[in-house]
């Protein structure tokens, strides 16, 4: 199965640095050889002990990572088998050791963000840490937004392109962008969101089973869901979908399938009231979402996919969706992060916010785009007042 690849990239340098030691030892320590060995040159700065000397160099250039987290890892996996032996090294010669990242893409396509458990790492190496942005700020502004949100903002794009019945030359008039460009824009929401919900789903918070009570009928229908979802969605695209690879979620599917087998619902008032208790760790849960979307959509819930690939998920009144975000949202799933926005693309999305806005009746609106009418304001005069901020300035 190959699944989607990171959209940033990463330089992460391995720096260690002192006054006066072996490159050649250190490299026999380490047990690899450096990418460079960096030597003083400047006369004013060799006798200032402020300076080190000599630098040996491990880089690993502009390689694709969903995160910051990713990057880290991979460069303190190279050396763990040897890190005493580094670190007692750095000590005997008065070493320093540093981890230069380079990011090659701002937040929304790497997510900013260190896990708990690779900061003690870090310390283990007695390593510092420090970073560097290769990304072009002008006409950037920085947002805070959940992952609801983003949701909220492409289905915003699908309510303005809908209203204007495919027609390009009255969706450029309303938002200033063409049919190609918003569904570039909501592709790269898109990715932010899988990128953020990928990074919540790999921590330990995530990982941890948690008993979850659960009916039967609702075990039945996401245990059907995860059929159809196998059934429906090509194995190389299943993580991409829903963030999970098929070998696990066919475990999934095997566990809610043990614990229904062989029970007798109870009826009460004619709907299935018998309850069990499951676990399931959060980021079992976020699959389950995804395979009950992926179910709802295969069954006709939602419009066909407009001709640039945007797709509006107007399900969010299911109640098995419902259930499931409220399982999630208070351990942190789809939590707001920090991003960047061109002004551009902000100005968009004040025009389709106030389109969506005007073409959804109150009592639809949460079911089709996912957000209250009172938080689709509260975005709206966000980015207005940023707008007007920024021409301010």
């Amino acid at each position: 199965m190959q699944a989607e690849q990171p959209r940033g990239s990463i330089t992460t340098s391995l720096v260690i640095a002192g006054r006066d030691f072996d490159p050649g030892a250190l490299s026999h320590v380490a047990g690899r050889e450096p990418t460079e060995v960096w030597r003083q040159r400047l006369d004013a700065l060799k006798n200032d002990p402020r300076f080190p000397q000599v630098e040996w160099v491990y880089e690993l250039v502009r390689r694709p990572h969903w995160s910051i987290d990713d990057a880290i890892s991979e460069m303190l996996n190279l050396f763990e088998e040897r890190r005493e032996h580094i670190v007692a090294f750095a000590q005997q010669h008065g070493l320093s050791l540093h981890l230069r990242l380079g990011l090659h893409g701002d937040e929304t396509v790497i997510i900013y963000g260190i896990e708990g458990l690779t900061i003690e790492r870090l310390s283990a190496f007695r390593c510092s840490l420090s970073f560097w942005v290769d990304d072009d700020p002008t006409e950037m502004v920085g947002v805070s937004l959940s992952g609801d949100d983003l949701v909220f903002l492409c289905n915003t794009i699908a309510e303005t392109w809908g209203a204007v019945g495919l027609s390009e030359t009255a969706f450029l008039a309303r938002t200033g962008e063409t049919f190609e460009q918003s569904g570039e824009i909501d592709a790269r929401l898109r990715r932010r969101l899988t990128a953020s919900e990928r990074h919540y789903c790999r921590s330990e918070e995530a990982r941890t089973p948690l008993p979850i009570p659960m009916r039967l009928d609702e075990l039945r229908l996401l245990a059907g869901s995860i059929r159809e979802t196998l059934g429906a969605v090509a194995e190389r695209d299943l993580e991409t979908r829903t963030g999970e690879t098929p070998e696990h979620a066919k475990e999934i599917l095997r566990r809610l399938e043990t614990t229904v087998d062989g029970q007798m619902p109870r009826q009460d008032n004619g709907t299935m009231a018998e309850s069990l208790t499951v676990l399931l760790s959060p980021a079992d849960l976020a699959f389950l979402f995804h395979a009950r979307e992926n179910a709802l959509r295969a069954d006709g819930h939602t419009p066909a996919t407009f001709q640039s690939g945007i797709e509006k998920t107007a399900i969010h009144a299911d109640a098995i969706l419902v259930r499931l975000g409220d399982l999630l949202r208070p351990r942190g799933w789809r939590a707001p992060f920090p991003f960047s926005l061109p002004l551009a693309e902000l100005r968009f999305f004040v025009r389709t916010i106030s389109e969506t806005l005007a073409i959804v009746e109150e009592r639809q609106f949460r079911a089709r785009v996912g957000v209250t009418p009172e938080r689709a304001e509260e975005i709206l005069s966000r980015f207005k007042r940023i707008l007007r901020e920024s021409e301010r300035d």
